[in-house]
């Protein structure tokens, strides 16, 4: 073995443990924070409407009532706290009239979000600290359809609040993959792995460090980096649904 090819060996050794050192504290700093509508229904059906029936709120009949229940989730692995926020997370339905905004499950028992104020279009939620997993649900009784439902507020390291599609009774429920989540994560990890084979096999055959380094540094990126790269992706789409 040269002294070249010792070097070599150091050097991409190092990098290779370097980067995944790198990724590693990388996706441990960054915050996410997303949502979910999971329910959003009218409160009569349409052959009922014709009926003499109404929905009251104090009293008072709401004209077109509407059910909306959403989650909202720190889908990072970093803590978002109360001194990251520059302005509170707020509920917009600009198309419909809020009646009504209650938080109707919070995880962990300990997590107790709140509610600081309600607009004829909007609710607003007290700005406090949401470890990674944290999550609730809020439910707003409403007049009229909502359709353009956002989620807004300007917090520290959260470039974008996101919004995902998940299941209505998916509370507490196991992360299960699906098929193609698994197709798209094992493929590209495969072929890696295949990669590493042939280096490996070129080292071998020709006696060079050089191939039996790409070889391993292939296979940590097959076998460690991309699959946990893609599923971690796949896992805040499912904003951490498992206990």
């Amino acid at each position: 073995m040269s002294g070249w090819d010792a070097w070599l060996q150091v050097i991409l050794g190092a990098a290779a443990i370097l980067v995944a050192v790198l990724i590693w504290k990388y996706d441990r700093s960054q915050r996410s924070l997303s949502f979910a509508i999971l329910y959003r229904r009218a409160v009569l059906a349409e052959p009922a409407k014709g009926l003499s029936l109404a929905v009251q709120k104090d009293n008072v009949d709401i004209e077109d009532p509407w059910i909306l229940v959403a989650r909202v989730a720190n889908g990072g692995l970093a803590p978002i706290e109360a001194a990251h926020y520059e302005q509170p997370l707020t509920f917009n339905v600009p198309d419909a009239k809020v009646i009504s905004a209650e938080i109707t499950k919070a995880r962990p028992s300990g997590f107790q979000p709140a509610i600081t104020g309600i607009d004829d279009h909007a609710v607003t939620f007290q700005s406090l600290l949401m470890n990674k997993s944290d999550m609730f649900e809020v439910q707003l009784i409403l007049s009229g359809m909502p359709q353009d439902i956002g989620l807004t507020g300007r917090i520290s390291g959260v470039s974008k609040i996101r919004r995902y599609s998940v299941s209505t009774d998916s509370w507490g429920q196991p992360w299960n993959p699906k098929w193609w989540e698994y197709l798209v994560g094992g493929l590209p990890a495969i072929a890696l792995v295949g990669m590493a084979y042939v280096a490996l096999a070129a080292g071998e055959r020709d006696n060079s460090v050089t191939a039996f380094v790409m070889a391993g540094c292939m296979a940590i990126v097959g076998v460690i980096v991309y699959p946990f790269l893609a599923f971690r992706n796949v896992r805040k789409a499912r904003l951490f649904l498992s206990e």
